[in-house]
């Protein structure tokens, strides 16, 4: 919060119901926030609602907005509990129980305020709880349900608002929720799966070349030298193998105590971040990313499936197509594949059909074959769910089979670095040592 928003009559430290008053001056003006330090050194402000009585509401936690919330029952070790709107982001896990319970009341019969309440007492976190209270109020208040949660578009996604809303068209709100459970659990365990895929390869790459590292910069320059020490008793040369480990090692060391090992990887990250800050930078990336072997087509099959599998449930629902494509390419966050979509989005738009929006697509051609026969058989929904298995089914393929090439690939790798080492300095070690004169 800026500093010409703070009166100028006082500057407290401590919570209001700890301010030691010196006059009758030093009062905040009415409306204008004052700021203090919670136990944890937060910056806290709060203004005055009442010339009368004061009423003290809190305004921001940490440079934050927060809700109108009463300090005056509060100390300053409880202040910094509450939830600012820019913490409101529910978190993935927290959302699909959340879907899970609510719908299961409602299928039980309960009321949606009473299933709203129970949701609430159900929450362990303070800033879920506040905002499911901030969704009961508003539904206590005669709101939809749909039009609560999109009021806080940080917390629940789009296209959970878009299905909540068809479900209370149809008057199958439980339905509904339990689809959108469904629905974003699968991308969730989509993903989680690629991620896991992806930890043990880089964590054991990373191993293994910095053992490498470690070996040529300590092991190697001490036989170095012992190698040309008794090379140059017994007047003899070096292999050349040996003599190019050497001049690896040697070369190495030179890089590592020159700046480039921090200039380089800063450079990169700048040019990563200055790239993603634009559209067609970001398209870059993500197109270089989907071209990696294994994992770039893995990845590119999950995304489909997951927008097959959205788009599916969302023409059940009665969307139409152009919307539901909308809301399905957001799940997608590869930023090529996601203007190809967009690209048969906008041509469906126009009035193309979809045969014709994904004809020319860079796209699998299995996605374009299943579009084109549930168009062309008017089963679009069925052919979509089928689409999303199958696309499943064959990034599930690869991801295990670079799960399985993973160990005999470090296996190989490892091999490869000790028999360097071996054949380049242990071998003339032994040979130069038995040729020395007695």
């Amino acid at each position: 919060m800026p500093s010409s928003n703070v009166c100028p009559s006082t500057m407290p430290s401590v919570l209001p119901s700890q301010q030691r008053s010196t006059g009758p001056n030093c009062r905040p003006c009415l409306g204008h926030p004052v700021h203090g330090r919670s136990w944890r050194r937060q910056r806290i402000w709060w203004r005055v609602d009442s010339a009368t009585q004061p009423n003290w509401r809190v305004c921001s936690v940490g440079g934050a907005v927060m809700k109108a919330l009463d300090v005056a029952a509060w100390s300053t070790r409880h202040a910094h509990r509450y939830a600012p709107q820019r913490a409101t982001r529910l978190r993935e896990r927290e959302l699909l129980l959340a879907l899970f319970h609510l719908g299961h009341l409602l299928a039980g019969g309960v009321p949606l305020s009473n299933a709203l309440e129970e949701l609430v007492k159900m929450e362990s976190r303070l800033p879920a709880r506040l905002l499911w209270q901030s969704v009961q109020r508003q539904i206590d208040g005669g709101q939809a349900l749909s039009a609560a949660l999109a009021q806080h578009p940080r917390a629940f996604p789009e296209l959970l608002v878009v299905l909540v809303r068809s479900g209370e068209t149809t008057g199958n709100l439980a339905e509904a929720l339990e689809a959108a459970e469904k629905l974003l659990s699968e991308r969730q365990d989509r993903r989680s799966r690629l991620l896991t895929a992806l930890t043990y390869p880089v964590f054991a790459f990373v191993v293994v070349i910095a053992c490498t590292v470690f070996l040529l910069l300590s092991v190697v320059p001490v036989l170095a030298d012992t190698l040309r020490a008794m090379a140059a008793i017994g007047g003899q040369a070096l292999p050349w193998h040996t003599e190019l480990l050497v001049a690896m090692s040697n070369g190495l060391g030179v890089f590592v105590a020159s700046p480039l090992p921090i200039v380089l990887p800063a450079l990169g990250f700048i040019a990563i971040v200055f790239g993603r800050r634009s559209a067609q930078g970001r398209r870059y990336i993500d197109r270089f990313l989907q071209r990696l072997p294994l994992i770039g087509e893995a990845s590119r099959q999950l995304a489909l499936a997951t927008y097959s599998a959205t788009w599916a449930r969302l023409a059940d629902a009665g969307v139409a197509h152009p919307e539901a494509m909308s809301l399905a390419g957001k799940t997608v966050t590869n930023r090529h594949l996601g203007a190809e979509l967009e690209g048969a989005r906008a041509a469906v738009a126009n009035g193309a059909s979809l045969t014709r929006a994904f004809g020319d697509r860079d796209l699998p051609s299995l996605f374009l074959r299943m579009v084109h026969g549930g168009a062309e058989s008017g089963q679009l929904s069925v052919t979509l769910e089928r689409a999303a298995v199958q696309l499943h089914a064959l990034a599930d393929h690869r991801v295990r089979r670079l799960e399985a090439l993973t160990g005999p690939l470090l296996m190989l790798l490892v091999a490869l670095v000790l028999i360097a080492l071996v054949v380049s300095l242990l071998m003339p070690l032994q040979t130069l040592a038995g040729e020395l004169p007695g």
